[in-house]
């Protein structure tokens, strides 16, 4: 005879156990999804292994790929000049240096201002000299040290009527760097116009030296 109540007891014992594993079995699967630690394995062997999850690298430069832009030359850091390089056909040619006295390279490019100056006070003569269309503009790299030139060109003015020139001396031409707001003043004696007549022309800024016409 079966004592009462025993074979409730077995099927509660059988029901409690058969719960215990579907709460295992529920915490087996909450545990192994999103597990953080199996994401940051993941990440750490594409990156060790260069794989598709990996950042990639700044590519290197290609070859001949150039630098950052080179500062344009500053008036403070130019050493400016006139060289003497001919005449003709009623024309005093010259040449107009600036060299780079700074400690880094820097960059010139298109036209100096130029113009006449003198009287007392001192004040600028005539029109400014203008700018010579047939030269092309081009950048100039100068390193520290080197040179570049612009070709000034003035007319004899006494092939005009003093009616129409006026004729007056000059003292100075004050020369601006291309792109530059400073100038700077160098002695310079000759005759030009006090009228607006065209009297002066000036290139474009071009590698090297003025050497001679």
């Amino acid at each position: 005879m079966r004592a009462p109540g025993s074979g409730h007891g077995r099927l509660a014992l059988a029901g409690l156990a058969a719960g215990a594993a579907v709460m295992a079995a529920g915490c087996g699967s909450s545990t192994s999804t999103g597990n953080p630690p199996a994401v940051v394995s993941r990440t750490s062997t594409a990156q060790a292994g260069g794989g598709s999850q990996s950042a990639s690298p700044a590519p290197a430069p290609a070859p001949g790929t150039s630098s950052p832009a080179t500062a344009a030359c500053r008036t403070s850091g130019l050493k400016i000049s006139l060289r003497g390089n001919g005449a003709g056909m009623s024309h005093v040619y010259m040449a107009i240096e600036f060299t780079n006295t700074s400690s880094a390279a820097c960059t010139l490019y298109g036209f100096p201002g130029v113009s006449f100056t003198g009287g007392s006070p001192l004040r600028q003569l005539g029109l400014p000299a203008a700018e010579d269309t047939g030269s092309a503009r081009e950048l100039v790299t100068l390193a520290p040290g080197a040179t570049s030139s612009a070709q000034f060109s003035y007319v004899d003015v006494l092939v005009y009527t003093a009616s129409h020139c006026d004729p007056v001396r000059t003292a100075f031409l004050k020369i601006y760097p291309p792109n530059q707001t400073s100038p700077v003043s160098v002695a310079f004696k000759a005759l030009t116009c006090a009228k607006p007549v065209p009297t002066a022309y000036v290139s474009a800024v071009r590698p090297g030296n003025g050497g001679s016409v």
